[in-house]
């Protein structure tokens, strides 16, 4: 099957640069006039000068402890100025950052720093009591704090210059750990100058796009897009919180021309602002991190108007890799891979490329492939295979002009009575009872048919649910074996930081 890197050509009014080799995370402050506003969080403002100055002060801070290449520092923060300013002085040190989720349970948190053993954890305030027994630390101000309280604020420390190798670990990010235990993504500065590179031309950000960050830092989608509005010379807004009020805060007052969003984000913004309500700064929004059903997609276009793209990536792909642009009239697809990453739909059981229009597996091979798993040889096997082509674990296919199309996590497909059955089908038709607000649909262990079908409903409020009148439902949209058999209501789906629903969470309940 031939690959499509060749069929996605940047439009003729970009000239996408190559990537800059000798990008570092820790340079991406220096190519921009220091005057220039970098960040804004809750009313202050850094310019470009003033970040380079603070995290310079921060490596500064983490050398005269000991911190170096090879090294890792974690951050538990939540986003503001003290994050970005240590997230960029670890850069700055050779060290790996590893941000840590702040949002998972002590427990969780102990067992990413019992994996990642940091060498230091800078941590906010609020969180100082959490899960850093053993490791040497310092506290980052609360975000609404003075941002004088920083541990580095009043010193002399200055970072020394650096050598910043290509194949050294920038990044150590944790997968969100929807299935199992999270690893370590190791991401390096090849990987970040490939994605930083291209996207911030394909994103067409510019030193006068103002960008709103609203997805946490220690998500590969929101660190990228803070480090693509960086190395752009933009603003970045930081939002104060993702409540749907201080979205729209931003949205309507800050002149926000280019935006990153989940779908449950967008659908909280749906469902608070009316229609055509005017966003006339507003050049561009992003999502990803879950599929948004075509409902969702026809209400957020009817509020910010032409302008959604649709982003498919994973930790293991330093995030984005392919784009649905907003003037493209598929419906459903991911869009097509970017000019430098190529993309093969293979064989789920041989691994072999399958045609144009069949189902299997994503594999894609580019610059932007991860290093593989912190200390976790054998997951990095079976993660690559000897060409380099990365197992994304996606099921989805591509048409004839290379567009893919997703259909579930490969582990997520139901086999019942030796039948294949996608969830995301199920749901697609699910969703058209005017009673569901929700849906998720999961397989359940069967001692007969191997595994039966279950859905998880959110019903729309004020309607309730009658489970024969959905299951009689299903059966007039899909082929019998497709519809649930198992059916339990919800107020609302269990999902994690990201907007992903957690199938696992709501398997282990209906087992």
């Amino acid at each position: 099957m031939r690959c499509y890197e060749r069929s996605n050509r940047c439009p003729p009014t970009l000239a996408l640069p190559l990537p800059d080799q000798s990008y570092a995370l820790a340079r991406t402050l220096r190519q921009h006039a220091p005057d220039g506003t970098a960040l804004i969080h809750q009313g202050r403002s850094w310019t470009f000068g003033q970040l380079d100055q603070q995290s310079g002060q921060a490596a500064g801070f983490l050398q005269s402890v000991g911190i170096g290449p090879g090294d890792r520092v974690a951050i538990l923060a939540r986003n503001g100025l003290p994050a970005a300013a240590a997230i960029l002085g670890v850069a700055r040190t050779g060290a790996a950052v590893v941000p840590v989720n702040w949002r998972l349970s002590a427990r969780e948190i102990g067992q990413i720093l019992d994996d990642a053993r940091p060498g230091y954890l800078c941590i906010e305030s609020s969180f100082r009591d959490i899960g850093a027994d053993g490791i040497s630390r310092a506290i980052l101000p609360d975000p609404t704090d003075r941002i004088e309280a920083l541990p580095w604020a009043t010193s002399d420390w200055v970072a020394s210059d650096l050598d910043y190798s290509e194949d050294a670990v920038a990044v150590q990010v944790y997968t969100s750990g929807t299935s199992g235990k999270p690893k370590g993504v190791l991401l390096t500065n090849a990987n970040l100058a490939r994605k930083v590179t291209g996207t911030k031309t394909m994103w067409r950000l510019t030193p006068r796009s103002r960008t709103l960050l609203s997805t946490p830092l220690f998500h590969v989608g929101g660190l990228s897009w803070l480090l693509a509005g960086l190395a752009s010379g933009a603003t970045t807004v930081l939002a104060r919180s993702a409540h749907t009020q201080d979205l729209l805060h931003h949205l309507a007052s800050d002149e926000i021309t280019h935006a990153f969003l989940v779908p449950t984000q967008i659908r909280g913004l749906c469902e608070q602002i009316p229609p055509h309500t005017a966003f006339p700064s507003v050049q561009a929004v992003y999502y990803g991190a879950a599929p948004m059903d075509p409902d969702l997609r026809s209400q957020a276009q009817q509020l910010f108007g032409p302008v959604l793209h649709h982003l498919y990536g994973l930790s293991e792909t330093t995030g984005a890799i392919t784009e649905l642009p907003a003037d493209s009239a598929l419906h459903g697809s991911a869009g097509k891979p970017y000019p430098w990453v190529e993309l093969q739909i293979r064989d789920i059981e041989h691994g072999d490329p399958v045609p144009a229009g069949t189902y299997g597996e994503v594999w894609t091979r580019s610059a932007q492939n991860c290093a593989g798993y912190f200390e976790n040889p054998e997951s990095t096997r079976a993660l690559f295979d000897e060409d380099g082509w990365l197992r994304t674990g996606d099921g989805g296919y591509v048409d004839g002009d290379g567009n893919l199309y997703l259909t579930d996590r490969v582990k997520d497909m139901i086999i019942t009575g030796g039948e294949n059955v996608f969830p995301q089908e199920v749901e697609d038709a699910l969703r058209e009872h005017p009673a569901v607000a929700d849906i998720a649909v999961v397989g359940v262990a069967d001692r007969h048919w191997g595994q039966r079908v279950a859905a998880a409903i959110v019903p729309v409020p004020g309607r309730s649910i009658d489970e024969q009148e959905i299951i009689a439902f299903g059966r007039s949209e899909l082929a019998a074996y497709k519809c649930p058999t198992i059916i339990r209501l919800y107020t609302e789906l269990p999902r994690n930081a990201t907007g992903k629903v957690l199938r696992r969470v709501i398997r282990q309940e209906m087992s």
